[in-house]
This record gives C-alpha cells, sequence and structure tokens, in this order.
C-alpha cells in the first residue's frame, strides 16, 4: 500500500519522465499577409492578439506570451537610414536586437504599411505605432540575415510567427531550438518565391518543449538581399510552465482526493 501510495505522489506531481514526450519542431506554413501596398494591422494586445492584411486571423489564443518587432531608423524626412535598426516592441527574454548583415532603404512606397497595438486597445484605441506620412517612425525593417533568440526555459510549447518577406527574391526562415547538452532541432521554411511586389509573409512554426531540456529558440530569415528584404518581428504564442509551488499544489490536491475515495 505505502508503494502504491508513493506512485501516485509521483505521478500527481508530474515527475514522471516517462509523461514527457520527446522535444520537437516543425514548419507549419507560410501564408501572404500584404502585399506591394495592402496595410497590415497587428495586435499583441493581451485577448486580442490578432492579425489582419489579405489575411486575418489570431496569434495563438490570443493573448501571446512573446514578441519583438523591429524597425528601420527614419530619418526624419521620408527615407530610412541604412544599416540601422531598432526594437520598438518587446515582451519576453530576447537575445538583444536581432543581428543583421544589411539593411535596404525604406521610402514612401512603405508609409502606412503597418499599424501596431502592444499596450493600447485595438477595439476602442488608436495604434501605439502606426505608418503615416514623412518623419514618422517606420513600423517595419528591410533587414535582411536577421537573427534573433528567444528563451523558452520557461514555455513547454508554443506557436511561432516570423513576420518577413521581400520582393522578387528568394528567401528562408527557420528556427533553431537548442540546449545544453542537446542536439539542435531545427526547422525551415524552405525557399519562398515572393513576386516582384513587396511583401510580408506570415511564417509559422511549432514547438514543443515538454521534457525542459530546451532553452532557447534562434529565429532566422535569409536569402533575400538587402534592398529587397521585409522583416518586422516574430510573435510567440506559448504554453507557460506551471511554478514549481503550483504543479505541486496540483499534485497534493489529486492525492488527496485519491485518500478520501479510499475511505
Amino acid at each position: 500500500m505505502k508503494t502504491k501510495t508513493i506512485l501516485t505522489l509521483t505521478l500527481a506531481l508530474g515527475t514522471s519522465a516517462s509523461l514527457h514526450a520527446a522535444s520537437t519542431v516543425a514548419y507549419s506554413s507560410s501564408a501572404l499577409l500584404s502585399e506591394s501596398t495592402t496595410a497590415i494591422e497587428i495586435s499583441v494586445y493581451a485577448g486580442q492578439a490578432d492579425y489582419s492584411g489579405l489575411i486575418s486571423g489570431n496569434f495563438g489564443d490570443a493573448t501571446v506570451e512573446a514578441w519583438q518587432l523591429v524597425r528601420n531608423v527614419d530619418d526624419g524626412g521620408g527615407a530610412s537610414t541604412n544599416n540601422n535598426i531598432e526594437v520598438y516592441s518587446e515582451q519576453g527574454s530576447w537575445g538583444g536586437t536581432p543581428t543583421y548583415g544589411n539593411t535596404g532603404d525604406l521610402r514612401d512606397y512603405e508609409l502606412g504599411r503597418a499599424d501596431v497595438w502592444d499596450t493600447n486597445n485595438p477595439t476602442i484605441d488608436a495604434a501605439n505605432y502606426a505608418g503615416g506620412d514623412a518623419g514618422i517612425p517606420w513600423t517595419i525593417s528591410g533587414a535582411s540575415g536577421t537573427s534573433t533568440t528567444l528563451d523558452i526555459s520557461g514555455y513547454s510549447s508554443g506557436t511561432m510567427y516570423i513576420l518577413a518577406g521581400g520582393y522578387d527574391t528568394i528567401f528562408q526562415t527557420g528556427i533553431t531550438m537548442s540546449g545544453s547538452g542537446q542536439t539542435d532541432l531545427v526547422a525551415t521554411s524552405g525557399d519562398i518565391d515572393p513576386s516582384t511586389a513587396r511583401t510580408l509573409y506570415l511564417n509559422t512554426f511549432t514547438f514543443d518543449n515538454s521534457d525542459g531540456n530546451y532553452d532557447s529558440i534562434e529565429f532566422t530569415y535569409t536569402g533575400s538581399t538587402g534592398t529587397r528584404s521585409r522583416y518586422m518581428g516574430v510573435v510567440v504564442d506559448a504554453v507557460v510552465v506551471p511554478e514549481p509551488s503550483s504543479t505541486a499544489l496540483l499534485g497534493l490536491g489529486g492525492l488527496a482526493l485519491i485518500l478520501r475515495r479510499r475511505k
């Protein structure tokens, strides 16, 4: 009887390794979100995290855990400063501003391209960041060869959206999940061949880190050239690993229920 009780407690606390699935990463799809001057709306506001353009939908369950959005630095005269990008909205534990090989110049044909909500409610408030006239900061970048890293040690699984595109030049997106002593897990979109118009795609990937052996994911956007690249950033809808105290309370509650039934 004592052995059974200990086993039940172990299972209730979720510490049995046999219950954990193997870690995986996978590429899901690349959907055209914007072409030419199609307006885009991106919201990461809690409970209303979504996107719209040529397609529309929610980011996961509409409450996202992490994001990093970047833009070219505006020169104040309707053009952007080459080789200079900045993060303008971020949540989560990121490895700093994305590295990149080059960034193309954005000009008036990109004005009004994307409106972004993060702390403002998109139902009743104006966008926190909006495309507009000369001198108003951009909401996208022309960066190519980008790479950025997110700490996922607090997530058991999730869906990741890389907002990237370009025009008339093949590009690729991908993710690499890494952990100490673990073999890197890699998923790539393969070649995406955009039209001759300026495009932005919603590139979707998934990951499972249920065994907790991995602690970071690197996101990459490659292939396109600096003058034809379009990169906006990454949005992540994840399942957060419960705090140990919460897991223990849940397990003890289950054990108490089992013992009560035995009485």
